[in-house]
């Protein structure tokens, strides 16, 4: 594994594109390894099966115990 990935210089190139992409990410979700989907499927309502807006599943996934992963984040929200 160690010769694969670290002499395939694709990879290393993929691998710094990536790091360099996450790092120009202004807004931060707080669900892990989720989906925004299953989010929305386990959040749904019981009695009608509706999932939650799209605005209310922004909250859901951007903030824990009511604070926000960040200000844009938070902007973001207030805007919409």
């Amino acid at each position: 594994m160690i010769e694969y990935f670290g002499n395939d210089s694709k990879f290393q190139e993929r691998s710094q594109k990536n790091i360099d992409n996450r790092k120009k990410q202004k807004t931060k979700h707080r669900i892990g390894s989720k989906s925004y989907s299953q989010v929305s499927f386990e959040k749904r309502n019981p009695e009608t099966g509706e999932e939650p807006y799209c605005i209310t599943l922004w909250e859901l996934t951007h903030t824990k115990n009511g604070i926000w992963s960040n200000t844009e984040s938070q902007d973001v929200y207030d805007k919409a």
